[in-house]
């Protein structure tokens, strides 16, 4: 097999347009948050609200006049919690954050109205439907286009959807974000955009992004900085095995359009991958395979190029890598952040990112703001904060400003650039120090700073496919590099300073900015001179890993989220003293922010705003604030108010500093889950500071006790490089505890055992610290210890109250109750609990039962609580009772080719419900009116059988239309009964279908609507030919569910009757659980029949027929008694005469 490299490949659409400007020095403006600071930049206008006329149409100047719709409200200045709390006591919701101090709320205009007795509001008014739409989406023609409809979650949702849908807009897909918002998807009409703006609720609308997509040893050591211009030397890995750091026990997500897993570089670096988005076999590409090379490439194919380097060898030679494709899941609604999910939920705690989804910028839109929402939390639906750091290639826009694409104005990811390493034969040049041609330039349209840093991108060699190596030219040929050295940096803070625990994303960030390398002198993509960082070109320089993972021992101190701050005007504080005296000292500080507003255009997007301050010789030095000409941080100059990350660079001699981080605005929820809804924590990094001599660990962090009793603690000492100097222990806290050290003088590192001995009388959660002091040296570390006590009382139970009738059989169940841990929770059938049927634990006062109950039965719920003291009580002891049963028809209409009944009969089953089947044998012998009148649902389903009798004839039809009109409910299950029988007036009038594509092989489906709006995208597996339709919705019908090439569910809710109907086999939903779960959605849709209302209907059906004939002739001359309809103790003609003349329907 023949092994090649070629030469050379550009990637990532490297041109897109060049604009020279005359100015180069390019500092980033700190004044620029500060001007103006009551001037709103909204709806593409800026004006102040409370002096300026509206800026916008006429016809989209005002939220909605009489209900409750977003709104918008000033304060005078920096935000404090007391703010937010008098907005809530009227009623009024802050939703948003908008500089300058503004706020997005949910009110309606009386509250609003009392806004104006509070002093601290400058103005409120509304949040204009222009504000939700920008200007270059207004007046628009009919024509189509795909969008996302950002939504308040607090808002009536269903109304929004519903009025879509009488717009005409029918393939609708909803995703919730976060607490505060959901994203439809839809396409519409450029004609419709002002109207769904207008709509109540609505926050933003904007266009689906189109257009996106994709954006060897040499960078490596180049990156170490161990090297002279022109003198570079093979060996990284040898170094990086000195170090005892090669990106073991990482796992990177290589999102990209696909991998050459098979390459022998790569072969052994892949890690399994479980979803929608994950690649195999059938999605390799050259692009992602050269990303992935530069990932973690472990170099096993030994070849090297002309000058010894090897070709295959990434970063983080052994990290593990994921096989991500971004297409199609990124044109989701939520797609962007359901990525950063499927790579947390396979083990990746990197995610790598050379593509975008637009190649244009579009200030912070929805995409961006969907990212900033994964870095904090990556998987929403698991308990906690699941922080991905997310790396991202920006655009290639050939220099020029502002030319970057989507989301590369993102807050909380780490925003990569390119710089020169080769040239397009593959040697090495002498302009190292330039940024790349292709290179995008920023900042970013509300002025921030971008990108945060760059790497080697042109000419960069790497794996192509699995017999090639290739030069490659792009930031998507950088980002990887930044990405493998946050892997071996996590190797390194796991190792060394997190005792096991591995570096937040904006840990990882300010690691990275600190270690960079300034490259002042060289040239930006424009081929003019750059200054010091930091600036829209080179952000705070080249990645350099040297520093990064082998810094001087004693010389780096971090401080990884370790405070948090609840309010504004807070402030942290250390004094610091430079390790060596002789080298400059960098200050990083970087927070995970709270997400921006996702409105786009060049409406600022910051949110917290955290300042840092260095005090040293008299002056101040305030973060970002820095002389490109010398590259340190001015004396008492100006703070940032936009960016994230900030640092301060002192001039070598600076011996003592004292850091400063003051929370200026704490305006917006860093902490979604911790705490209230304003708060932020931040993580620090001092370069060349004197490191503690020692600090002290206490674990756990908190430990339940019975009171009155006794817990231990374990106390750790630990010291970078320690002297044998010994630490003196101290343990002190509420004074009705007793605290004990097993030792009081240890020499670090070492361990020992604090136990905490707790008094009667004593509950809540109390604080207590441990010292440690050593030759004028004192630190100290804090626990917690959660006092609880012998239950006095029980559970109080409250739903379903006592007696509850027509409950669901997947009942949420709620108590209350003080001091417990967990609660045992029983169910049974029976007063004595002897016939349990289902029983849990759990530590919340709710529980969703998770398997469903039988229907029309009573049962008996109690529960139990426990903590450290043990067991209470039972609670006392409530009943309720389900919803009344359905009887369902169970039409089996296949050819048994293969026979799938068991797909219906199976769930039908476990849910309890009592069903018949009526097997057609594959022809048309269906069904009389009379059958169907005995039951509430009929369910119709036709397996693979195709050819003529798929789904009913026409005389079956008719007979449905007339059961149905009598108020039955419909749900049918086939892929060919379009293909077999046409378009019949039946399929339009009751199954709500306008037209159809037949034979489409829709590969999945995702759930929308009132019914199915809750399942999310799910691939369909047919256990026979994929056959599946493509439909289009009539006036009367909602769709249900959407496929990749138009909707593929409909369902149709008439005053009387409902139908379902799937263009698509129930039997192709492989997952046992989700069928489930939809065959409950539908039974939960099905009307319960109310008990006959007609006392002639003494064979209760809901129909005074020969039944009730039948039974009266049947019951003649005796005393009934179900034929007795007189109640007079003898079946007669009275009872006859009745009967006759309420011949008919009930009702």
């Amino acid at each position: 097999m023949s092994k090649s490299i070629l030469v050379p490949i550009w990637t990532s659409l490297l041109c897109v347009g060049c604009i020279a400007f005359a100015d180069r020095s390019d500092p980033i403006d700190l004044e620029a948050s500060s001007k103006h600071d009551t001037v709103l930049k909204l709806g593409g206008a800026s004006f102040d609200p409370l002096f300026d006329r509206s800026p916008f149409p006429v016809g989209l100047a005002k939220s909605a006049p009489d209900k409750p719709d977003l709104r918008l409200v000033q304060l005078h200045g920096p935000v404090r919690d007391a703010h937010r709390a008098s907005l809530q006591e009227r009623g009024i919701v802050p939703i948003q954050y908008i500089h300058p101090n503004t706020y997005v709320v949910w009110a309606d205009p009386d509250q609003l109205e009392a806004t104006s007795t509070m002093r601290d509001v400058r103005w409120a008014g509304d949040f204009a439907p222009a504000c939700r739409l920008l200007p270059h989406l207004r007046g628009r023609t009919d024509e189509r286009m795909e969008l996302r409809v950002v939504v308040y979650g607090g808002a009536d949702i269903e109304s929004i959807v519903r009025t879509l849908h009488d717009m005409g807009i029918d393939s609708v897909k909803r995703r919730s974000i976060d607490a505060t918002f959901d994203v439809i998807g839809c396409a519409a009409s450029g004609s419709n955009l002002e109207q769904i703006a207008s709509l109540p609720g609505v926050y933003t609308v904007q266009p689906q992004p189109t257009g996106g997509g994709d954006r060897g040893e040499m960078a490596n050591q180049l990156n170490t900085s161990l090297y002279d211009i022109g003198t570079i030397q093979p060996g990284y890995y040898d170094w990086l095995t000195n170090l005892g750091i090669t990106g073991v026990g990482t796992t990177i997500a290589c999102v990209d359009s696909g991998i050459h897993e098979a390459a022998p570089d790569l072969v052994n670096r892949m890690a399994p991958c479980t979803g929608d988005s994950c690649g195999d076999s059938e999605t390799s590409s050259s692009h992602g395979t050269l990303v992935a090379g530069l990932l973690a490439g472990d170099g096993a194919s030994e070849v090297v190029d002309n000058w010894g380097y090897l070709a295959g060898q990434g970063m983080a030679p052994r990290s593990m890598m994921l096989e991500q494709v971004y297409d199609p899941t990124y044109t989701e609604p939520d797609g962007m952040l359901q990525l950063m999910t499927d790579s947390w939920d396979n083990g990746a705690r990197i995610s790598n990112n050379s593509w975008g989804p637009h190649p244009t910028p579009l200030g912070y839109d929805i995409d961006t703001r969907l990212v900033d929402v994964g870095v904090r939390d990556a998987a929403p639906d698991l308990s906690g904060n699941q922080q991905l750091p997310y790396v991202l290639s920006i655009m290639n826009g050939n220099g020029g400003t502002s030319t970057q694409g989507t989301p590369d104005e993102a807050m909380n990811v780490i925003r990569v650039g390119a710089s020169r390493l080769r040239s397009s034969g593959g040697a090495i040049q002498n302009r190292l120090e330039d940024i790349a041609s292709n290179s995008a330039h920023g900042p970013c349209l509300d002025g921030r700073m971008l990108p945060d840093l760059v790497a080697p991108g042109c000419q960069v060699l790497s794996v192509y496919d699995v017999n090639n190596w290739a030069y490659t030219c792009g930031t998507s040929m950088a980002a990887p590099q930044v990405s493998g050295a946050a892997s071996l940096f996590t190797e390194f803070f796991r190792t060394n300073v997190g005792v096991g625990r591995n570096p937040s994303p904006a840990m990882i960030k300010a690691a990275l900015i600190v270690a960079a390398k300034g490259l002042a002198g060289g040239e930006d993509a424009d081929g003019y001179a750059m200054g010091h960082p930091p600036d829209s070109k080179q952000g705070w320089g080249r990645l350099g890993i040297s520093e990064l993972i082998d810094p001087e021992l004693g010389g780096v101190r971090y401080f990884d989220q370790n405070t948090v701050f609840g309010d504004s005007g807070e402030e942290w504080a250390l004094n610091i003293e430079a390790h060596d005296p002789a080298k400059p000292v960098r200050i990083a500080l970087v927070w995970t922010t709270a997400p921006g507003h996702g409105l786009g255009g060049t409406t600022p997007a910051w949110t917290n705003d955290l300042d840092l301050l260095v005090e040293s010789d008299g002056s101040t030095h305030y973060g970002n604030d820095i002389d490109p000409t010398t590259g340190w941080s001015n004396a008492d100059g100006v703070r940032d108010g936009m960016n994230n990350s900030e640092m301060v660079v002192l001039d070598a001699g600076s011996s003592y500093a004292t850091i400063r981080v003051q929370a200026t605005n704490i305006n917006s929820d860093g902490l979604p889950g911790f705490g209230d809804s304003t708060d932020q924590d931040f993580a620090l990094v001092c370069w060349n500071c004197s490191a503690d001599p020692f600090t002290v660990v206490v674990s756990p962090a908190a430990i339940e006790v019975c009171a009155p009793g006794t817990v231990q603690y374990s106390v750790e000492i630990q010291s970078p490089d320690s002297d044998g100097t010994p630490v003196v222990l101290n343990a002190f806290g509420p004074l009705d505890m007793e605290f004990e050290l097993q030792d009081t003088i240890v020499v670090p590192p070492a361990k020992t055992v604090l136990s905490v001995q707790v008094a009667s009388g004593t509950s809540g959660i109390q604080s207590f610290s441990v010292t440690g002091a050593s030759g004028g040296y004192q630190t100290e570390a804090t626990a917690e210890i959660v006092v609880v006590n012998a239950f006095l009382s029980v559970p109080d139970l409250l739903e379903p109250y006592d007696g509850e009738e027509d409950i669901s059989t997947l009942p949420t169940l709620a108590w209350d109750m003080s001091e417990a841990t967990s609660y045992a929770l029983e169910i049974a059938t029976d007063d004595g609990f002897k016939d349990i049927a289902y029983s849990t634990v759990t530590s919340q006062m709710e529980h969703t039962v998770d398997f469903a109950l039988q229907y029309g039965s009573d049962y008996f719920w109690r529960v139990r609580p426990s903590n450290a003291c043990g067991l209470g009580q039972w609670s006392q002891t409530y009943s309720f009772a389900t919803s009344p049963g359905l009887k369902v028809l169970l039409i089996d209409d296949d050819d048994n080719e293969p026979d799938v009944r068991s797909y219906y009969t199976g769930p039908l089953g476990e849910l309890g419900i009592e069903y018949v089947v009526w097997d057609t044998l594959n022809t048309d012998d269906e069904p009389t009116l009379e059958t169907y009148r005995d039951f509430d649902l009929v369910i119709w389903f036709t397996g693979a059988e195709w050819g003529g009798f798929a789904g009913p004839g026409e005389a079956s039809e008719a007979t449905l239309a007339t059961w149905l009109d009598e108020g039955g409910v419909l749900w049918m299950s086939s892929q060919d009964y379009l293909y077999d029988r046409g378009l019949t007036d039946f399929g339009t009038d009751y199954l709500g279908v306008a037209d159809y594509d037949s034979d489409v092989g829709q590969l999945s489906v995702t759930g929308a609507g009132s019914v199915f709006g809750g399942y999310g995208t799910m691939t369909i597996t047919c256990p026979f030919p994929n056959y599946t339709d493509s439909l289009e919705a009539g006036a009367i019908a909602e769709v249900g569910f959407n496929g990749e090439e138009g909707p593929i569910g409909l369902t149709v809710l008439d005053q009387d009757w409902r139908t379902v109907f799937w263009a698509f086999p129930f039997e192709a939903v492989l997952d046992d659980s989700v069928r489930r779960s939809l065959m409950l959605s539908v039974l939960n849709w099905v009307p319960v029949p109310e008990p006959s209302t007609c006392s002639a209907d003494v064979v209760p059906d809901g129909f005074v027929n020969i039944q009730d004939l039948l039974l009266v002739i049947a019951q003649w001359a005796g005393p009934g008694p179900d034929a007795d309809v007189t109640a007079d103790g003898v079946v007669d003609v009275s009872d006859l005469l009745i009967v006759i003349s309420m011949w008919g329907p009930c009702g």
